[in-house]
């Protein structure tokens, strides 16, 4: 019986060709881009999902009368840490790209620059190295993968000097495993934030990125509520009576902006696309 359906059907989509090969068509077009938008979708929904922290990994942010800002002063973080013992962890966040030699070898890589707290707050996991101390040397330097086959091939790394900028010399103490492409932050190696300098970290100025990494059990709006106006306390400078120091989950910030919808809009758009 199976045969004779078989049959049938082949001779129905010969006897109508052309209408035959325009619903084939629309059927495998339909599915194919419905796959490829789900993969997509899939692929967002993804992003910074294997740090084991996030569920107490948040990033800084601030509230202003005209919207909300991202940038957060240098002298959060330390501060942070000192004045609430909710903060377990505390790291800034900088990147820049800078000239890196090694003998006759240079190339531009991205930097990212960081608190020593960094690597036990986010998962990155290091091949070579301790994570607790890799970058408790001001002149510390630890690369990814990738970067170390681009300098030294199939030698060691640990332990070869880096030249950053043509004027300071690093040490390299780890080698991480390469960034995943559905990381919010990517760099090719990691510096201690003190490249930047004594005077500059000390100030008030809005020019890094913060995150802050909180104690089990804490309590986070009644934290939200104690941080708001940490920062219109030590800077005399904000002339914004209204600003407030806000927090965000860490792993909302890839698809959520704060004070509007973000990308998320388009994953729901393009999910809605993919089921029609």
């Amino acid at each position: 019986m199976l045969k004779n359906y078989l049959k049938v059907a082949l001779r129905n989509l010969f006897k109508n060709r052309v209408y035959s090969f325009i619903n084939i068509t629309g059927l495998a077009l339909g599915m194919a881009c419905c796959i490829l938008i789900l993969l997509w979708v899939q692929d967002e929904l993804s992003f910074d999902s294997f740090h084991k922290n996030n569920d107490r990994l948040y990033k800084v942010v601030n509230q202003l009368d005209d919207g909300w800002m991202t940038a957060s002063p240098w002298a959060l973080v330390p501060t942070l840490k000192k004045d609430f013992p909710e903060v377990d962890k505390a790291t800034r966040f900088n990147t820049m790209d800078l000239l890196v030699k090694y003998n006759d070898k240079s190339f531009y890589e991205n930097i990212g620059f960081v608190d020593p707290d960094f690597l036990e707050m986010f998962t990155f996991p290091l091949i070579e190295g301790d994570p607790s101390s890799a970058l408790n040397q001001k002149e510390s330097i630890i690369i990814s993968e990738e970067t170390a086959k681009k300098y030294f091939n199939n030698e060691d790394p640990v332990g070869k000097i880096l030249q950053i900028n043509n004027d300071k010399n690093y040490k390299i103490t780890g080698v991480m495993k390469n960034i995943p492409a559905n990381s919010s932050l990517q760099f090719d190696m990691l510096a201690p934030i003190d490249y930047f300098g004594k005077d500059l970290l000390s100030t008030w100025y809005w020019e890094t990125t913060a995150f802050v990494l909180l104690k089990k059990n804490v309590d986070v709006s009644k934290f939200r509520s104690k941080i708001a106006g940490t920062a219109k306390k030590y800077d005399k400078r904000v002339e914004n009576k209204n600003l407030i120091n806000n927090l965000q989950k860490f792993s909302e910030t890839h698809l959520y902006y704060p004070g509007t919808t973000g990308p998320i809009l388009y994953v729901y758009l393009f999910s809605a696309i993919a089921i029609i």
